[in-house]
């Protein structure tokens, strides 16, 4: 199912909860840490899925986002 974009599919929400999740922590972190990189990443990682691309490209942008988040988070 989309609705105006927003895909509703298992795979969609299971991305969205599971780099949602990691995004917050992320932003956490990088917030107690006063690191503007690591938050933005954070954000990121929360907003994406929200904007409707397809299952495949969903996973590899917050597999990239990951990663980035993770190689920055002790900046």
């Amino acid at each position: 199912m989309n609705l105006g974009g927003i895909s509703l599919s298992a795979s969609a929400i299971f991305t969205g909860v599971i780099f949602g999740a990691a995004g917050f922590y992320f932003f956490r972190r990088a917030k107690g840490d006063g690191n503007l990189k690591g938050m933005l990443v954070g954000v990121a990682l929360m907003v994406y899925p929200y904007f409707g691309m397809g299952d495949l490209a969903l996973w590899v942008v917050g597999v990239a986002l990951f990663a980035l988040a993770w190689r920055w988070r002790d900046d």
